[in-house]
């Protein structure tokens, strides 16, 4: 489950390190969710599914614990079920512990500043009120009313929209960025969800046979990242221009993307920079942009987004042409993407797993508004690298 943070995230380890001073009854909660991956095999890894923030505005610290960010190592998504994950909010109380006022299933959620911080959920099914299918989706804020939280719809989106429905819905409810989306972006295509879980449950069990116990819970988390990678996405898309040998200015390119909150002074070499929600976003060129590119960085997390997967759910044609690795946790690969109403244009994926809990993890995606095509050949000579290749072997 992904989520949008703007304050403490309590970082929490294996069952057997020191508890942080949490009330007596989040340890519980937290006991529960250790005990529960040990006995379906797996070992409690180090996650950040604890988050300390105010939600009620008495200034005491209250607590969210969400299931879904919940590492067990061996047995990934197995607090998932449809997508879901169960979301418990803990609101301290003057006896010195902490009662919980909100637990639900959730597909989704996300923090944002004030004070008291507020909560932004999203949710399916029945929870979306008594009208709604199975396929509903909706979004919600929690707004404290003193004594309980109350649920205030945002939105919501109809069975008949699985997936079909606009990516501003998508977006809505996908909780890494909460962001609408920029420009005029390509919904997704309809069965893009059936079809990725279809591959994803192909090539899983193909590399490993054994993996039928838990590929779906897995192949659900790969589909939440490509939808979360939707901003993202939306947002390079929207940048690309629509017919070959088009350039983008640097003041086109900030009337494509109005969702950018794009900094007076950009660093470095860049021509433009900014952020869309919890991306950084970045240009290069001169008059005109070469690149535009969206990032993101964490320590120790795992990686929130799959641009590749949300290009194709948007009837995008990928082409790798290259592949770079160090390891088995650093790799960039680079396409040709055709996608629907654009010109050609190269894209380039970089991903860097932290290989400690301290470390950072980061995600990027660039687009080429060159109008020159990559290939193998132009990146090894442009590099002087050899290592280029054409696949990385996965």
């Amino acid at each position: 489950m992904l989520a949008l943070v703007a304050g403490l995230l309590v970082a929490c380890s294996s069952a057997g390190a020191a508890s942080p001073p949490w009330p007596a009854s989040v340890k519980a909660r937290v006991a529960a969710l250790n005990a529960a991956c040990l006995k379906a095999g797996g070992r409690p890894g180090a996650s950040r599914h604890v988050l300390a923030q105010d939600f009620s505005g008495d200034a005491r610290i209250d607590y969210l614990v969400s299931a879904g960010d919940y590492v067990c190592e061996g047995r990934p998504g197995l607090f998932r079920s449809g997508g879901r994950a169960d979301v418990d909010i803990f609101i301290s109380n003057s006896r010195g512990d902490a009662d919980v006022l909100f637990h639900e299933p959730l597909l989704g959620y996300r923090l944002l500043g004030g004070k008291p911080v507020r909560i932004q959920i999203a949710r399916t099914g029945k929870a979306c009120g008594p009208a709604s299918s199975a396929s509903t989706q909706c979004g919600a804020e929690l707004v404290w009313n003193g004594s309980a939280f109350d649920a205030l719809p945002t939105g919501a989106q109809g069975a008949a929209a699985e997936p079909a429905e606009a990516t501003a819905t998508v977006a809505r409810i996908a909780s890494a960025t909460g962001l609408a989306t920029a420009g005029r972006p390509l919904a997704l295509l309809a069965g893009a969800q059936a079809a990725f879980v279809a591959d994803c449950r192909k090539a899983t069990l193909a590399a490993n046979p054994k993996a039928a116990p838990w590929v779906d819970g897995f192949c659900r988390d790969g589909w939440n990242k490509a939808l979360a990678a939707g901003p993202m996405v939306d947002a390079l898309l929207a940048a690309v221009p629509e017919t070959a040998g088009d350039r983008v200015s640097v003041p086109a390119l900030k009337r494509r993307l109005p969702e950018v909150k794009w900094v007076s002074k950009p660093p470095g070499q860049e021509v433009a920079a900014g952020t869309l929600g919890k991306l950084g976003v970045s240009a290069n060129g001169a008059a005109m942009v070469d690149t535009v590119g969206l990032g993101w960085q964490d320590t120790g997390a795992d990686f929130p987004y799959d641009a590749e997967a949300a290009m194709r759910a948007r009837g995008a044609a990928l082409a790798q042409v290259a592949c770079l690795a160090f390891g088995a946790g650093e790799v960039t690969r680079v396409y040709v993407v055709r996608a629907p109403g654009r010109a050609a244009f190269g894209l380039t994926v970089y991903a860097r797993a932290a290989p400690t809990a301290n470390a950072w993890s980061i995600y990027s995606a660039t687009a080429d508004l060159s109008g020159v095509l990559p290939s193998l050949e132009a990146l090894r000579a442009r590099d002087r690298d050899s290592r280029w290749k054409a696949a990385c072997g996965d």
